[in-house]
């Protein structure tokens, strides 16, 4: 089961939460047809599968040439395990069931699948009963990398060889780090002694890392923004954001923010939008939710998240952009 905490740090600084079913299909691609052709076909059955996702997506990863996901039966009064899942190019394939685990993140690093999760311990723990701590998928399960935060990780990336640690804590394994962190594989860092607030999504773009952050001023109003590292800086890009950005990628060169609500929307009114330079240019209409993940598979953008309908009026909990469109995966 997800921990209360759990659940309420998504909803506190994401908002809403999380997928898919683990039936494995055949869909096999005749012997026939050449390798484009294939490549064709098994993203095709991808899509297909877009009408069979009942449950919300909470975060994905391209590990080994294939998109994995995790995802939980989830309802306003509880929730389920989580199940972890790969599409292997024809079908399906469950990697496995967590019991009290909760999964908020996952990235592929040195061709290991890494994820920011929490994990129950039974005394000692830095932030109650949970551990939150980083975990290195074995084949048959997770095994944590290092000792724990003190706070929730919800977000990972890797910037300068390095992974990139962010959430709402002020250590981690034993070092001082406020709310980022990185890791060479070997010891954890802070990247500098930055003292703001919360951070939800992490990316880097144009070689910069990027991160989507909530804090105080000094009037005590919240500011959601998206800043970026330049040099030993950080930069505003966006302090205007109605809302915490719940997610950060890169697709077709372009910065892509999940989760937007801007100045002027109606509230509760959620998009995915390209930044400009000077501005945030959304993605199509109003997706009906929140997106918590998002990945570049096989160079198509991948949305996944708390939203059962997007601007093609087909529901689902994962979409995909066009270039000029979301639309479900069932559609082409």
């Amino acid at each position: 089961m997800f921990r209360t905490i759990g659940i309420s740090v998504f909803i506190t600084l994401l908002l809403p939460c999380f997928v898919l079913g683990q039936e494995t299909v055949d869909n096999t691609a005749p012997a026939s047809i050449d390798a484009k052709a294939a490549e064709k076909y098994r993203m095709e059955d991808l899509f297909a599968l877009g009408d069979r996702i009942g449950s919300p997506v909470l975060a994905m990863a391209v590990f080994k040439n294939e998109l994995v996901t995790t995802q939980a039966e989830f309802t306003i009064a509880t929730s389920g395990p989580q199940l972890v899942s790969r599409w292997d190019g024809e079908g399906w394939q469950q990697m496995g069931i967590l019991g009290d685990e909760s999964i908020y993140d996952m990235i592929a690093f040195k061709g290991e699948l890494y994820a920011a999760m929490s994990m129950p311990c039974e005394a000692g723990c830095l932030s109650g009963v949970y551990s939150d701590i980083i975990a290195i998928w074995t084949g048959t399960g997770w095994e944590p990398i290092s000792t724990e935060a003190d706070g929730a990780i919800m977000a990972l990336t890797i910037w300068d060889s390095k992974l990139i640690a962010a959430g709402s804590f002020t250590e981690i394994a034993g070092y001082k780090a406020r709310n980022i962190a990185m890791w060479d594989g070997q010891n954890w860092s802070a990247i500098d002694s930055r003292n703001e607030g919360s951070v939800s999504a992490l990316t880097v773009f144009e070689g910069e890392l990027v991160v989507a952050e909530s804090y105080r001023d000094k009037d005590d109003l919240q500011i959601n923004a998206v800043t970026k590292r330049v040099g030993d800086k950080w930069v505003p890009i966006d302090t205007t954001l109605c809302c915490p950005v719940s997610e950060l990628a890169v697709h077709d060169g372009n910065l892509i923010a999940g989760g937007l609500s801007l100045p002027g929307d109606i509230p509760e009114s959620y998009f995915a939008g390209r930044w400009t330079g000077k501005d945030w240019k959304k993605l199509g209409t109003k997706i009906s939710g929140d997106v918590f993940s998002m990945r570049v598979y096989r160079g198509e953008l991948i949305a996944g998240g708390y939203f059962t309908q997007v601007q093609d009026g087909t529901k689902s909990f994962m979409a995909r952009w066009d270039g000029k469109n979301w639309k479900m995966l069932n559609r082409r």
